[in-house]
């Protein structure tokens, strides 16, 4: 039955019915077309899920990695060299020294009720 529909559909393309390859895959059981669709659906998706799981691992490695690398550096530096605060020079937590703050009268009146 779908033979006939494809074969219907497929009369428009008359290039189909000159070629031999065209020919004898329209003879073929339905099962046949359905498992090479299959198997090549599997060939294409199967490396590229694959090749995904592993970028996605590596890249959670390295996260862990550099973490602990950091982690490690940033312990080192507060032992030897001291706090954030005394290395930069100044212990505002901001890491602002020498601001001036300029007070100007707002711009509008705000209303009144």
């Amino acid at each position: 039955m779908w033979q006939q529909q494809y074969e219907r559909y497929a009369s428009g393309f008359s290039v189909f019915k000159q070629r031999p390859f065209f020919a004898f895959a329209m003879r073929q059981p339905r099962w046949v077309t359905l498992t090479a669709i299959i198997a090549a659906t599997l060939v294409i998706a199967v490396p590229l899920i694959l090749l995904t799981i592993a970028a996605i691992l590596v890249g959670i490695l390295v996260m862990f990695v550099f973490g602990i690398i950091a982690t490690l550096t940033n312990l080192f530096r507060a032992l030897f060299v001291g706090s954030t605060a005394d290395r930069s020079g100044f212990s505002d937590s901001s890491g602002r020294r020498n601001v001036r703050v300029i007070n100007r009268p707002p711009t509008h009146t705000p209303p009144r009720n």
